[in-house]
C-alpha cells in the first residue's frame, strides 16, 4: 500500500489526499466504539439559590446487590444547569450533587447535599443513553460519607484500569510537560484526527502546563486546530514576557465534534478556576481552535456568575468553515465528526453566530467583557488559483462578518495558514495584545 506523508499538507486540503480505505475503516471503527459508551445528562439546580458551585458527582456501583460504589467523575458549576457524563462501559450508577459552599471540590459534611437514599441507581447497557435527571439540592441535605471527601483527587491510572472509567477521569487538569516533547507533536495531533479515542485513552485530553501554577503571572491558554499540537505554539511561547505569563495548552482529539470539545473544555476550566483560584485567563487560539473558543466563551459565561476571559486572540480561524470539510461530509467513505461542524454553514457555526441559529437571525455577540482581536493570514502561492487565502482558509471565511461585528481589532499577517505561528508579526502583535489587556483590571 502507498503511505501519502501529509506533513507538508495543510490538514484541511489533506482530505483530498486521504482516499485510502483503511483510514477511514479506523474512523468508523472508533466511531462504533464511541456509540457503545454510556451518556448520562440533566439538570442540577439548588432549592434556594446561593452563591458557590453546584458538583454533581458520578458513582460506579459494585456488582449487582452491593450498595457501595466508587466515585469515578464530577461535574462542577457555578450556577443552575446542565451536567453531562460520558462513561466508556456499561453497569450501574448512582448521580449525586452538592453545595461546594467554599469552592474547594471537596465534600465537607456541613455542606448541603443530597444523599444515596434519595436518588436512583441507574442500570444501563451498552450504548444506553440517560437523560433528564432532575436533581436539586435541599438547605441541610446530607450525603453520608466519613469524613471530608476530596473530588479533584481521581486521576487515571494504568490504561487497564482506564477502562470503565469516565472520559472525565482521563482528563489532565495541569499535568506539567516539556514544550517539544514527542508527545504532545504531530503524530498525536494526527492521531487526534483519526483515532480520537485512541488519544483520550494514550495522550488524554485536557489542560497541560510547561511548569507549576504561578498565581503572580496571567495564564495565556493556547488552543490548537486540526490536526494540531501544542508544540506548534513553541516559537510564540518563546516569545512570551514569562514575567507576566504563564503558557497552559489545550490538547484535545480534533476529530471529535466541536460541541462535546467546548463542553470538556468548559469544565477543565472550571475545575482549575476551582484549584488555583485565579482572576484571568486570556486566550490564543488557531484555526478550528477559535470556533471551539468562542464556544466555550458563551458556554462559560452561562455557567458561572464572574467573568474569567477579558481576552480572545484567534489566529487564521475558518469562521466561514471550509469547503474540503464540506468535500469530506459529502464524499468521504466515513465522516470525521469535526468535518460536520467545519462544513460552511453547519449547525455548530450557527449557533455561534446568531441566538435564532435556524432563521440566522438575532445576532449573537460575545459577552461584553470579550476583547476580541481577529489575526488573520493572507500568503499564498503566486501560481493558486481561486479565492484569496492564506493557502488552506479563505480570506472570506477568516473575515466572515457576523465575527468582524463584535471583534475588537482585526489585523492582518503576511503568513501562510501554519507559517502564521512561527512569524515574528504574529510574535510582535500577540505581545502587544498581551501586554496591553494584563494592564486593565476591570472589564
Amino acid at each position: 500500500m502507498r503511505v501519502i506523508r501529509t506533513s507538508a499538507i495543510p490538514p484541511l486540503l489533506a482530505l483530498a489526499v486521504f482516499s485510502l480505505g483503511c483510514v477511514f475503516m479506523e474512523v468508523q471503527r472508533q466511531q462504533q466504539m464511541s456509540r457503545q459508551f454510556v451518556r448520562i445528562s440533566g439538570q442540577v439546580s439548588m432549592a434556594n439559590p446561593v452563591p458557590g458551585p453546584r458538583v454533581v458527582v458520578l458513582i460506579r456501583m459494585h456488582s449487582s446487590g452491593e450498595e457501595d460504589g466508587d466515585v469515578i467523575d464530577h461535574y462542577s458549576r457555578r450556577r443552575d444547569g446542565r451536567f453531562n457524563f460520558v462513561v466508556t462501559d456499561p453497569g450501574r450508577y448512582l448521580v449525586l450533587a452538592f453545595h461546594d459552599r467554599n469552592g474547594d471540590l471537596s465534600y465537607d459534611p456541613d455542606e448541603s447535599g443530597i444523599d444515596y437514599s434519595e436518588t436512583e441507581v441507574l442500570s444501563l447497557a451498552v450504548g444506553e443513553t440517560r437523560e433528564g435527571i432532575e436533581l436539586v439540592i435541599l438547605p441541610g441535605g446530607r450525603i453520608t460519607v466519613d469524613g471530608p471527601a476530596d473530588i479533584m483527587a481521581l486521576t487515571a491510572r494504568s490504561a487497564k484500569e482506564q477502562l470503565g472509567a469516565s472520559i472525565g477521569q482521563l482528563t489532565s487538569f495541569g499535568e506539567i510537560f516539556e514544550l517539544g516533547d514527542a508527545r504532545f507533536g504531530a503524530e498525536s495531533g494526527k492521531l487526534g484526527l483519526w483515532r480520537p479515542l485512541d488519544f483520550i485513552f494514550e495522550i488524554r485530553p485536557g489542560a497541560y502546563f510547561t511548569e507549576a501554577y504561578d498565581p503572580n503571572r496571567i495564564p495565556v491558554l493556547f488552543i490548537h486546530g486540526m490536526t494540531g499540537h501544542p508544540n506548534e505554539f513553541e516559537y510564540l511561547v518563546e516569545q512570551l514576557d514569562d514575567s507576566k505569563f504563564q503558557p497552559w495548552f489545550y490538547f484535545y482529539p480534533s476529530g471529535g465534534s466541536l460541541g462535546p470539545m467546548v463542553t470538556h473544555l468548559e469544565q477543565v476550566v472550571t475545575q482549575l478556576k476551582a484549584k488555583h483560584g485565579f482572576r484571568r485567563l486570556f486566550i490564543v487560539a488557531h484555526s478550528m481552535g477559535g470556533l471551539l473558543s468562542r464556544g466555550f466563551l458563551f458556554a462559560n459565561e452561562e455557567a458561572n456568575d464572574d467573568p474569567l476571559t477579558p481576552l480572545f486572540v484567534s489566529i487564521s480561524t475558518p469562521w466561514g468553515g471550509h469547503a474540503a470539510a464540506q468535500t469530506g461530509v459529502d464524499r468521504a467513505p466515513v465522516v470525521v465528526d469535526s468535518w460536520r461542524d467545519m462544513a460552511p454553514d453547519s449547525a455548530f457555526q450557527r449557533e455561534l453566530y446568531y441566538r435564532d441559529p435556524d432563521s440566522k437571525e438575532n445576532l449573537r455577540r460575545l459577552p461584553s467583557h470579550v476583547s476580541h482581536h481577529i489575526l488573520f493570514g493572507y500568503k499564498r502561492d503566486a501560481a493558486s488559483l481561486g479565492a484569496s487565502s492564506d493557502e488552506v482558509i479563505t480570506i472570506a471565511s477568516q473575515l466572515l462578518p457576523e465575527v468582524q461585528d463584535g471583534a475588537t481589532e482585526v489585523f492582518g499577517i503576511d503568513a501562510t495558514h501554519s507559517g502564521i505561528l512561527k512569524a515574528p508579526a504574529t510574535a510582535d502583535k500577540l505581545n502587544e495584545i498581551l501586554e496591553k489587556a494584563a494592564v486593565r483590571r476591570r472589564w
